[in-house]
């Protein structure tokens, strides 16, 4: 079963849904595919029968993801400030999981992972100065607690509070109940006793040469999104700021593949050794719609699994 959550803040402007697309994908153990869509305000599955179906309609969300209960998770903004948590069961029922909250202690808004035994893992950065950077989990009961983080900001490994980090960009939960994330040019990884070691560093290109966008800030027009892992423990990660997916192994880093203007991959999950790419049409004078689902097989084919139309 595979578990993947991966939120990024918007503002709501024609340059942030640039700057910040929708990057949460995920898939249940039957092979549906679960993605958000910022722009139509739309969470959408699309089914093992091609069926292309709408989850949640006329809510903001960025994030999502499918516990090993198959229960859709999702982060939802109220505003530019407040923020509120849902989840679904594979039968439809909503439960309010949390808030509206400012973000905070309790929910920070950015990104989210969400276990089986009900327990929330968010990154956190500390007001009003964003100097301490961590990951923190919300228990059933609404405990929250430090998991790693919160003492250092800037790249550094340890245990707890000796770790730190410069901004999380998305997280994943692998099987054995660790947490992957993005943090800012790194693949970092979160062991379940909070210890946070790095996976590799350096991915990003100092000058992309396919750059979807180039706001003038780096931090966030050359960017890394979502990532996941598969089952012989390499790891895939969304290179937005380069159209590309990079694959992370033992031996170092490479291209597997490159999207093709006007989209630029944002999102990506794995799925019985398939990679499946969320890929965002937005940048400057396109029309071009999305998101757009691709497939690429073991044997490295790739196929448009589905385009969301203004249509739809």
């Amino acid at each position: 079963m595979r578990r993947l959550c991966i939120t990024a803040f918007l503002i709501l402007s024609p340059l942030a849904l640039i700057s910040h697309p929708g990057d949460g994908i995920a898939v249940d153990s039957q092979g549906n595919i679960y993605f958000t869509d910022v722009n139509a305000r739309t969470i959408w599955k699309y089914t093992t029968d091609h069926q292309l179906k709408p989850v949640v309609r006329d809510r903001w969300s960025h994030g999502l993801c499918i516990d090993s209960l198959n229960r859709l998770w999702i982060e939802v903004e109220v505003n530019n400030t407040l923020y509120s948590v849902k989840r679904i069961s594979p039968d439809g029922v909503e439960t309010h999981i949390l808030g509206p909250v400012e973000r905070g202690p309790e929910f920070y808004g950015v990104n989210l992972v969400a276990d089986s035994e009900n327990n929330l893992y968010f990154p956190y950065s500390e007001p009003p100065d964003y100097y301490f950077s961590g990951i923190r989990r919300r228990s059933a009961d609404g405990t929250v607690s430090l998991v790693a983080g919160g003492d250092h900001y800037g790249h550094r490994d340890g245990h707890g509070r000796e770790a730190g980090f410069t901004g999380i960009n998305a997280m994943r939960m692998i099987r054995d109940g660790s947490i992957l994330a993005v943090d800012g040019d790194s693949i970092r990884k979160i062991g379940t006793d909070g210890t946070v070691s790095t996976i590799y560093r350096g991915i990003k290109a100092a000058s992309p040469e396919d750059q979807p966008f180039d706001n003038g800030n780096p931090a966030v027009s050359n960017r890394l999104y979502g990532l996941d892992a598969d089952s012989h423990g390499n790891i895939y990660v969304a290179y937005h700021g380069n159209r590309r997916i990079m694959k992370i192994t033992p031996n170092g880093v490479e291209s597997v593949y490159r999207s093709r203007k006007p989209w630029s991959p944002v999102g990506v999950v794995v799925f019985k050794d398939s990679i499946i790419v969320k890929e965002s049409g937005l940048e400057p004078h396109s029309d071009s719609p999305g998101p757009r689902i691709r497939k690429i097989a073991p044997d490295g084919a790739v196929s448009t699994l589905v385009t969301v139309t203004p249509e739809n």
